[in-house]
């Protein structure tokens, strides 16, 4: 099995879909795949969106839009198998969320243009009402 986890939209396709056949064994299997925006309360997710809309929407790459529809429109030279549906879960405290936005490229690439820290806003708007910042949700 060959994978690639919320990456698959970086890549050179036209040169790694034939590595992907050279190296596969037969009946081999590739899988990718990738994860939306994650859920902790109505409130908090609205802000979320927002930000990744609204705010940081304009700096995401273009390949961005394979990541919004789930990979279903990207060129794809393989039989598709149906996977079944599947979640992760986990808590995170205010500062794992805020971590985690700030790995994002659209706010990697949102500093070099402004020269600013776009999670700094929206932190404060979500401390408002995450309530303990150490609490994990």
């Amino acid at each position: 099995m060959i994978t690639v986890a919320q990456a698959l939209h970086w890549l050179d396709l036209e040169k790694f879909y034939p590595e992907v056949k050279r190296v596969s064994k037969p009946n081999g299997v590739f899988a990718a795949w990738c994860y939306g925006l994650f859920k902790v309360t109505l409130e908090i997710d609205a802000l979320i969106q927002q930000f990744n809309d609204q705010t940081v929407g304009p700096y995401w790459p273009a390949g961005r839009k394979y990541i919004t529809d789930g990979y279903t429109s990207l060129a794809f030279p393989f039989e598709r198998i149906q996977a079944p549906e599947f979640f992760m879960s986990v808590k995170w405290t205010l500062p794992q969320v805020l971590g985690y936005l700030g790995t994002w490229s659209a706010v990697r690439y949102y500093i070099e243009v402004h020269d600013e820290n776009p999670v700094n806003q929206l932190a404060n708007k979500l401390e408002s009402i995450w309530g303990n910042p150490e609490k994990a949700q």
